[in-house]
């Protein structure tokens, strides 16, 4: 499937720093500034929801603000792009609910919802001679003690290498979470942010990104610098 943002992607500016989101393709391995984005990639844990499907499109018929976003997987210290490695994505919906599981409670003032045996907003995609993949999917809600994000892993000859949580600019948290639907429902009840999410005010790191608005929603785009694992 070809991924529609690529090409806008490379219009865009770059946002250089350690895991960060990028407005700009990185030509990995030359230049100056790809070696400034060639630090290894915090690792913040896998989170307690975990993935299943190849797929690039992990919508599901879920509604919510669209959100294309693309990763560019490269090798710690030579920024060399690492081909098939293997993408696992997965976040909550746009009520705050992870597919899957029962008793979540999701944002704020919802008695607690149960959804077994639902797989949405869950993927796998493998990279390419880049190191690139992409999903399309939707912007994550917040739920209690979260602020909105994505989880990820990667792993390289099915070993993992990294575990890790994308985060957004507050900024366009609230944007999405007050101007559409479903979200915004809920807007009113949200007291969580960036600034006292459980995650983010002890310490853990993740990935912070920019996000850029389009005319359908959304774009955002990671450059993920991993150590490889030692040979066996």
């Amino acid at each position: 499937m070809k991924m529609p943002w690529r090409n806008k992607l490379s219009r865009r500016r770059a946002i250089i720093g350690m895991g960060a989101c990028l407005g700009g393709a990185v030509a990995a391995g030359t230049g100056a500034k790809a070696a400034a984005v060639c630090l290894l990639t915090p690792d913040s844990g896998a989170g307690p929801f975990y993935p299943g499907l190849v797929r690039a499109d992990i919508r599901a018929g879920q509604p919510g603000a669209p959100l294309d976003l693309s990763m560019q997987i490269i090798s710690a210290g030579d920024c060399a792009p690492l081909e098939n490695a293997r993408v696992d994505l997965w976040h909550a919906n746009a009520l705050g609910l992870y597919s899957g599981y029962g008793n979540q409670r999701g944002v704020g003032g919802m008695a607690p919802h149960s959804v077994n045996g639902q797989d949405y907003l869950r993927g796998i995609q493998f990279t390419d001679a880049q190191g690139r993949a992409g999903f399309h999917t939707i912007y994550p809600s917040w739920y209690y003690g979260r602020t909105p994000h994505v989880h990820f892993k990667i792993l390289l000859d099915n070993r993992e290498v990294l575990a890790s949580q994308v985060f957004f600019p507050d900024d366009v948290n609230e944007d999405v979470l007050s101007n559409w639907d479903p979200y915004r429902e809920y807007a009113a009840k949200r007291n969580v942010t960036n600034a006292n999410d459980m995650f983010l005010r002890n310490g853990i790191e993740g990935v912070f990104c920019e996000v850029e608005r389009t005319a359908e929603g959304y774009e955002a785009a990671l450059v993920i610098a991993v150590a490889p694992p030692a040979r066996r």
